[in-house]
């Protein structure tokens, strides 16, 4: 593949990105090593289990011993609030320093339910 094509087909993932098949293409693009790592919802300070809508997970790794991450996380928020967003990023980068971290609300219709 030119590098023309590569810079194309980046782009067009990133122009119609939504969600974790997306992040995930986009991964795979890059030459990462795409994979399914869910993180267990735990208790981290500031952050509760029940301030995720699913288990934060590790989409895909790069670099010597796999040290970079791509995480996704799904919020239990229709929001993406900063008193709840950024404790759950801090909580995260403690545990993987070098991560592009990924955060998504729960719909609406979700977080109606999960109350």
């Amino acid at each position: 593949m030119t590098s023309l094509q590569r810079q194309k087909d980046v782009l067009e993932i990133l122009q119609n990105f939504h969600g974790l098949n997306a992040l995930k293409s986009l991964a795979s693009e890059l030459n990462y090593d795409v994979t399914n790592a869910k993180l267990p919802r735990r208790e981290w300070q500031g952050v509760s289990p029940e301030d995720f809508a699913a288990e934060p997970t590790i989409v895909a790794t790069a670099g010597d011993e796999a040290a970079f991450s791509v995480i996704y996380t799904q919020l239990n928020s229709e929001n993406l609030r900063r008193g709840v967003e950024r404790p759950v990023i801090n909580a995260l980068l403690e545990d993987h320093p070098y991560a592009l971290l990924a955060s998504k609300q729960a719909s609406k219709q979700a977080s109606k339910q999960a109350s």
